[in-house]
């Protein structure tokens, strides 16, 4: 399994976990938002009733779509949060990686992603802390082990984007920041975890 491969098992994985706990969290707030609602609407059928007989069924036929609406519009609030949330906490283990296990994911991505060329890799501020000083060392004897002739150079620009790296080189920057590629991929994982939590 290669280190993305990994990224996104781990990112499926955690999914996973998380919406065992936040599921039940959505069910219960999906209940009190249910049971309120309810509550309004008992109140506003008997104060039509007491207002007109006539009105009364043309006057209930609208709370209660009103209603329905209405509770349609904040479960579907609460799934979006507990989405939200998903991502966010998956986006935090990401950036708390650390030591070898980063490194690892991230000399994988640089395989992956560069070729023969005259590259720089920027990294994040950030990531200073998380990363050895050997790193680019041990990612050229990588490249070398893997048949391509690339010398890396690291640069360390004073800019904050999490965790990853940004590849510049002549013409082309390719963002490959863990941020950026969470939120390019968010479309195509968001409906398995709304599926899986839902």
């Amino acid at each position: 399994m290669t280190g993305i491969d990994n990224i996104k098992g781990r990112i499926m994985a955690d999914a996973e976990a998380k919406a065992s706990e936040i599921v039940d969290d959505a069910e219960i707030k999906a209940e009190e938002i249910l049971a309120k609602a309810k509550e309004k609407a008992v109140d506003k059928v008997k104060e039509i009733e007491r207002k007109s007989i006539y009105d009364a069924n043309e006057r209930k036929r609208i709370i209660h779509s009103m209603v329905e609406l209405s509770i349609r519009k904040d479960i579907l609030a609460a799934k979006q949060e507990v989405l939200c949330q998903v991502f966010d906490e998956v986006q935090e283990r990401i950036d708390a990686l650390t030591g070898d296990e980063y490194e690892k994911i991230l000399i994988s991505m640089l395989l992956k992603t560069i070729e023969p060329g005259n590259e720089d890799i920027v990294i994040s501020k950030n990531d200073v802390s998380r990363i050895s000083p050997e790193f680019v060392k041990k990612v050229n004897e990588e490249f070398k082990k893997a048949g391509k002739s690339i010398e890396l150079k690291m640069k360390m620009e004073d800019v904050e984007f999490g965790g990853g790296f940004i590849i510049k080189g002549k013409g082309i920057e390719i963002n490959n920041s863990f941020k950026a590629l969470l939120n390019m991929k968010r479309d195509e994982i968001e409906p398995i975890v709304a599926e899986m939590l839902f």
